[in-house]
């Protein structure tokens, strides 16, 4: 069956720029979003009864997270019909997507925070994906007008990195989530928002306190630290061409050298593709092979690096000083 059609645009929805798309919306988003007047590419509605599309989950669902509830229910599923997909959150709600639009029934009433945060991440990042946006876990921030990208891995590392960077008067371009447009010459990477979320230490350390800083999810102690206050420095609004992919590895040794080892491109797209942000899902929507072509021409425009260096917050500086001399930038 096809899409409802849209109601009439009312007063309580506003545009906002993020990731380099216009979302039109009637969500209350805490997350300080920009907000623009210009016709949208994507519509985000909130409604408290389901869409009339008949019958979607009558067929098998063509991904189930590894993530279970307590009644052995995947948290996640992905059900794709001929012309909208719907992402099924257990217990919370139900997302339809259709090429311009996405619907939230949501049915927790209680859980409008966790239905703003999976938005901004899981649903945007497949929405942008199926349309030729290549999206990173990846923090960023802009020096000398070109975006310096740290990769979520395992060994993490990505939001302090970036704030150090900070400290040092550049701005941040996206704390989690990065958009990246590409043409045949110039990798884009797009704004997210002016906000990051750090994990008690981190705000302790940066910050020093976290306890006036509100908690991202009630369920989690990682806060919501606003950027352009709290002595965080800047945010650049505009995008940037990219300078340089670095994938943190951060190691217990004290005595390691802090270095740069620079990653050929065959060995980037290993890396690009083993931390990928949705894999999973986009394969089992038939999304891989074009996403790899793009990772691919990726690496092939941007040069990645291994960022080599020890743990301890108090390092950073020392880790922020290689990391603006290998781009040749002031410290």
């Amino acid at each position: 069956m096809s899409e409802p059609a849209p109601e009439d645009r009312h007063a309580g929805e506003r545009c906002y720029r993020v990731y380099g798309i216009t979302v039109e919306t009637d969500f209350p988003f805490r997350t300080p979003l920009i907000p623009v007047d210009e016709t949208p590419d994507l519509t985000f509605t909130r409604v408290w009864d389901p869409p009339a599309v008949g019958p979607w989950r009558d067929g098998e669902p063509i991904f189930e997270s590894q993530y279970l509830l307590d009644d052995g229910e995947s948290q996640v599923r992905l059900y794709r019909r001929d012309d909208f997909h719907v992402f099924r959150q257990a217990g919370v709600a139900d997302y339809y997507m259709w090429p311009d639009r996405i619907v939230c029934h949501q049915q927790d009433e209680a859980a409008t925070e966790v239905v703003e945060l999976y938005f901004l991440s899981l649903l945007t990042g497949f929405w942008l994906e199926s349309r030729g946006t290549v999206v990173l876990h990846a923090s960023a921030v802009s020096v000398n007008e070109r975006a310096v990208v740290f990769l979520a891995t395992n060994t993490g590392g990505k939001t302090s990195l970036s704030t150090s960077l900070m400290q040092a008067g550049h701005p941040l371009l996206t704390d989690d989530f990065l958009a990246v447009t590409l043409s045949e010459e110039t990798a884009v990477g797009h704004p997210g928002f002016s906000q990051m979320r750090m994990w008690p230490d981190l705000a302790d350390h940066f910050l020093g306190g976290h306890a006036h800083l509100p908690l991202v999810l009630s369920e989690t102690e990682k806060r919501r630290v606003p950027v352009e206050a709290e002595g965080l420095g800047c945010f650049c609004t505009a995008a940037r061409p990219l300078s340089r992919l670095y994938l943190p590895v951060r190691v217990d040794d004290p005595g390691v050298p802090i270095h740069v080892e620079p990653i050929p491109p065959q060995q980037a797209l290993i890396e690009l593709v083993r931390e990928s942000f949705l894999g999973t899902v986009l394969e089992k929507a038939g999304l891989h092979r074009e996403r790899f072509g793009r990772l691919a021409s990726l690496v092939g425009q941007v040069p990645m690096a291994r960022l080599v260096y020890p743990s301890g917050l108090d390092r950073l500086p020392q880790v922020r000083d290689v990391i603006l001399g290998d781009l040749g930038a002031e410290r």
